[in-house]
């Protein structure tokens, strides 16, 4: 069962995810290859910074790029007061109709990964029983897997990376433009998150675009247990991303 310090790291590492946080192989069906003891960034993953912004035009419905493997998004985290962080999110294989995502966040304490398979939580039908493993590596400490019962004892975790990953609501959502190193995105529907998760307080204020992959995350700012952060997306791919734990 995960340890207090692993719950803690799990939930600071989907927040700084998906706009906040806390402190500080389509080609085969099996699961991604076993973490080595070093993690770098996804081969191919290409800054933005200094390149020609790319411009995204404004969407008639939030009707996001189809999933895939080789899909990730690199954003920033910034802090006052803090060093910045990194957080990369990938689809690194596929099993059935489910997808391994990854996401790998980077900080001055080091690195986390976790790697979950579930199917695409972006569909309108998606429910939180489908995730079926889950894995983590702190730094370099060994991998936490858990399937079955084990998976059922961390539920809440998981149903928060659920929470997270799925489909944002926009049933009242305005619509601004919004523009980050990885482009200038028109029309984003912009929303507010005001609620606990796992003992944290969270009101932040989120773009989002279906032109981007995964989960259609701009930017986001506002406040974890009152401390202010921005996240925003520094660089996009469709294809080609692989595991950080190969």
């Amino acid at each position: 069962m995960l340890t207090t310090r692993s719950s803690i790291a799990l939930l600071a590492l989907a927040l700084a995810a998906f706009g906040c946080e806390s402190k500080k192989t389509e080609g085969a069906a099996s699961s991604p290859a076993a973490p080595s003891a070093t993690t770098t960034p996804a081969p191919g993953t290409k800054s933005a910074d200094g390149a020609a912004k790319k411009s995204f035009p404004s969407p008639d419905k939030f009707d996001i790029v189809p999933l895939a493997v080789g899909q990730a998004v690199r954003m920033l985290v910034t802090t006052p007061g803090q060093p910045p962080s990194q957080t990369f999110v990938r689809v690194v294989g596929k099993e059935g109709d489910a997808f391994w995502y990854e996401i790998e966040s980077n900080t001055p304490t080091g690195t986390t990964i976790v790697q979950f398979l579930m199917e695409d939580a972006m569909r309108t039908n998606f429910s939180k029983t489908s995730i079926k493993k889950l894995r983590m590596k702190m730094g370099l400490g060994p991998v936490q897997e858990f399937s079955g019962a084990t998976l059922a004892a961390v539920g809440n975790i998981a149903d928060s990376y659920v929470a997270l990953l799925g489909k944002p609501n926009l049933d009242k959502a305005e619509r601004a433009d919004a523009t980050v190193k990885a482009g200038e995105f028109k029309g984003c529907y912009v929303h507010e998150i005001d609620q606990s998760l796992m003992g944290m307080s969270m009101k932040i204020k989120s773009w989002n675009h279906p032109a981007v992959p995964i989960n259609g995350f701009v930017r986001s700012e506002g406040t974890v247990n009152g401390n202010a952060t921005t996240t925003e997306l520094v660089d996009m791919q469709m294809e080609g991303a692989k595991s950080a734990l190969q």
